[in-house]
């Protein structure tokens, strides 16, 4: 049975009820910017801007030129009821008969494919990039030797969508309302994103500007089709609600992982302690038993079968105590991995109070405890300065005894090639290497850097 429940095929609303869903119905064919924006990254300088503008072009025209060839080929009631699902297959049958019902089946049959392709490959690039920044299971980031794809994520994405068809018993419009529910959520965080972009990246570089009253206005704008929607059929929510709390949970076990290691490495201690405690008084009861009698006339056949119940347990117990003590291994071998894992923050001038911070926000956020402070100067600083920011770093080493703080000096100009050298290099990704704020006078921009990561302003 579906968790969803239709409506009527179709009742008279009145006019500012009937603009209300409309205007929420209609923001489903908005879809397809946040496919761009997804493999971002990946797109030529100037591209992205080119997608969104041709999208916008096309949904401008198309869109209210087929409601209106449909309110002239049908009456409301018609398209609103028998002809929902397949309007436009209705309108070619219509008008020119069924060869035109035909062609028209096939290309949204096509384009159809091309839009879950589209989906797979923006879903691709943005879970990469969320596994790049640990927010996702790194084992996400597995390549197929064959075809050099993520496989795991294509997958994943793939049971995500049987699953979500067979869940709604491929209701069109429950799923459609759906994609609605997990478009306009994906939106609002766009305008919340922008929000905070203004406020704590204000002097970032960038070649756009959106004054504040558009970023307000659009995020009105979709918070009213999001109530629509959920209003004309609150049973989304219940949907929606299960694949968002999984993926919270991914996404939370990611944030938590170093606590959850701790966690199970205590628990594995405390089991080993306990068990044994018990095998060494187990032991001592086995013994008692041998030294009763004459060991020289009990043979190890008799043995076996008189006290053939604690020879099992000590196996088992053993074999217990075999499973723990390897996974107390691997969980102190994962903790140090982690650990002793660097991270790189690039100082432009050595100021210590933006170090000092950088410190705290990698204490906080990264599970490392070495950090490497880098500084990239053409000219080269002189020996005052060197000391002097060579000192603020031991100063700074002994304030935080449990990370290790290195300073690097790179006689280059800060730029991208500087920085993917300097990741071979030292066989760090670029993105555990951190920046600060730039300037407005900054010659480059966050982008061109190849994914280096903003964290202090």
């Amino acid at each position: 049975m579906p968790l969803i429940d239709g409506e009527p095929a179709f009742h008279q609303r009145g006019f500012w009820t009937s603009v209300f869903f409309g205007y929420g119905t209609a923001m489903l064919g908005v879809s397809g910017f946040e496919s761009s924006s997804q493999f971002i990254e990946e797109q030529a300088p100037g591209v992205f801007p080119k997608t969104l503008n041709n999208m916008w072009m096309a949904i401008a025209v198309f869109n209210p030129l087929i409601m209106i060839l449909a309110l002239c080929v049908f009456p409301l009631p018609e398209i609103a009821g028998i002809h929902k699902k397949v309007l436009l297959s209705s309108m070619g049958r219509q008008v020119a008969g069924e060869w035109l019902h035909h062609l028209v089946a096939v290309d949204a049959f096509l384009v159809l494919a091309g839009a879950v392709l589209t989906a797979f490959v923006g879903v691709t690039g943005l879970v990469r990039r969320l596994a790049l920044e640990r927010c996702m299971p790194q084992w996400l980031l597995a390549i197929n030797p064959c075809r050099q794809t993520n496989h795991n994520i294509i997958l994943g994405f793939l049971v995500v969508c049987v699953s979500m068809f067979l869940l709604l018993d491929a209701q069109v419009e429950a799923l459609s309302e759906m994609y609605s529910v997990c478009f306009l959520s994906l939106l609002l965080m766009f305008a919340a994103g922008h929000m905070m972009m203004k406020i704590k990246r204000s002097q970032l570089p960038r070649d756009t500007h959106a004054p504040w009253w558009t970023v307000i206005l659009a995020g009105i704008l979709v918070t009213v089709a999001f109530v629509a929607i959920l209003d004309k059929n609150p049973g989304v929510v219940i949907v929606f609600a299960m694949y968002f709390s999984v993926t919270c949970v991914l996404v939370g076990a990611m944030f938590f992982r170093m606590s959850i290691l701790k966690i199970l490495l205590r628990s594995a201690r405390y089991m080993l302690k306990k068990c044994g405690a018990r095998s060494r008084g187990r032991g001592s009861t086995i013994a008692s038993v041998f030294s009763a009698g004459d060991l020289g006339e009990i043979s190890l056949e008799d043995t076996k079968e008189s006290h053939g119940t604690k020879v099992l347990d000590v196996e088992m117990d053993e074999s217990r105590d075999s499973c723990l003590t390897r996974m107390n291994t691997s969980v102190k071998r994962w903790i140090k991995a982690a650990n002793t894992a660097p991270v790189v923050f690039f100082t432009k001038n050595g100021n210590i109070v933006a170090i000092n911070k950088a410190v705290l926000y990698i204490r906080q956020n990264e599970d490392t405890q070495h950090i490497k402070i880098v500084h990239f100067t053409v000219k080269g600083m002189d020996v005052k300065q060197r000391n002097k920011l060579r000192a603020d770093l031991e100063f700074l080493d002994r304030i935080y005894p449990k990370h290790s703080i290195d300073l690097i000096f790179v006689n280059e100009s800060f730029k991208q090639d500087s920085v993917e050298r300097l990741a071979e290099y030292f066989g760090i990704p670029v993105n555990r290497m951190f920046i600060g704020c730039p300037s407005k006078s900054f010659q480059e921009t966050v982008a061109t850097l190849g994914g280096v990561r903003v964290i202090t302003h």
